[in-house]
């Protein structure tokens, strides 16, 4: 947390220094474990652990879902407003990824710190994507 807005030197050395740490909790990718949301909520080993899955329609057809994947390749999922910016862009969207996600929190700065722990691509017999995928973990928080 910072009164200032760090600078972008200051979030680069940040997310280095810790692009291998641990995770704040030894349970990870739970979400490939299960299918269905339902499933995961009923598994005793994840009691307590919530599942963040969000799911809408953009449209139907090959060009809305080519413009989807470059969307999420892009990053531009986290382009939601000025209180939250994602550090940064120029990342490649690939499992071992650790970005920061900078938010402004009624009076000060805070940089969250988030690893992709797994991307799923599926792929048509001619070499475009049939689906697109993927959850990150927050590490700390």
């Amino acid at each position: 947390m910072s009164l200032r807005r760090p600078t972008d030197q200051q979030i680069r050395q940040y997310l280095l220094e810790r692009q291998d740490a641990p995770f704040s909790y030894d349970i990870t990718n739970g979400t490939m474990q299960h299918k269905h949301r339902a499933d995961f909520l009923e598994d005793p080993l994840f009691a307590g652990y919530d599942i963040d899955t969000y799911r809408i329609k953009l449209g139907s057809g090959e060009d809305c879902f080519r413009k989807a994947v470059e969307a999420m390749k892009g990053w531009t999922t986290f382009d939601v407003g000025s209180w939250v910016t994602l550090c940064f862009k120029d990342q490649t969207l690939q499992v071992g990824t650790t970005v920061g996600i900078l938010s402004w929190q009624v009076g000060f700065w805070v940089l969250s710190i988030c690893r992709i722990l797994n991307i799923i691509e599926e792929y048509d017999e001619d070499g475009s994507v049939t689906r697109l995928s993927g959850s990150a973990l927050f590490m700390e928080h």
